[in-house]
């Protein structure tokens, strides 16, 4: 991943349907994760990654939402949100769409990703 693959979402407005934000990605469902974190309120960074072998495989069926659940919507919050505390970890894969992440830092998304998923940490420096 790269800075180009992420966007930060800075402000949005449920009411106005309207999201500010710095990055080359336009925010789709980042907006919908900024609500969450609103909600869950003791995060500071929610991520959402694609990733077919974790998404599509049985690994981590426990924490798959028992659902699909239509992301781009404000209205899958409330369904994020209930699932994320169903599961009770801080983390869950949508059902045939990808995963997502709530956490405080970076470095404990990096840990996250080598640990619980066991993908290998690549340095690039």
């Amino acid at each position: 991943m790269s800075p180009n693959n992420f966007s930060l979402v800075h402000h949005f407005s449920k009411k106005e349907n309207l999201a500010y934000f710095t990055g080359v990605k336009i925010p789709t469902f980042d907006i919908e994760m900024a609500a969450a974190l609103e909600m869950l309120g003791k995060k500071r960074m929610a991520i959402h990654f694609h990733q077919n072998e974790i998404t599509r495989g049985s690994r981590f069926d426990d924490h798959k939402t028992e659902k699909v659940i239509e992301y781009g919507r404000f209205e899958s919050v409330d369904k994020i949100v209930r699932e994320i505390k169903r599961i009770g970890d801080d983390w869950l894969i949508l059902k045939d769409h990808g995963v997502l992440w709530f956490g405080q830092t970076v470095t404990d998304f990096e840990n996250f990703v080598s640990e619980i998923l066991e993908v290998k940490k690549i340095n690039l420096c």
